[in-house]
């Protein structure tokens, strides 16, 4: 799980300069990373190609947080998940 988080941070970094946050897996992608609606489409694009999966829009409405992002990729790439307690 932390890698597929790391792997989301990178890109973040990389491609949309999202730099100085406090990277948790509660993190906002809207709220605390100010990400507009299509850099949330470009992030879940990406996500799909990098990982060779789909995100249905209906699961893309439910992507909020890092977490559920990283939910998302964990169970369309048949990987098990482990939510924090």
């Amino acid at each position: 799980m932390k890698a597929i988080i790391h792997k989301i941070q990178k890109f973040l970094k990389d491609n949309l300069n999202i730099t100085n946050v406090n990277f948790t897996p509660e993190t906002n992608l809207k709220i605390d990373l100010d990400l507009a609606d299509w850099e949330v489409a470009y992030l879940l694009n990406n996500i799909e190609n990098n990982w060779s999966i789909s995100i249905t829009e209906y699961d893309a409405e439910k992507i909020m947080n890092v977490q559920f992002l990283a939910k998302a990729i964990t169970e369309k790439s048949g990987f098990k998940y482990k939510a924090r307690k």
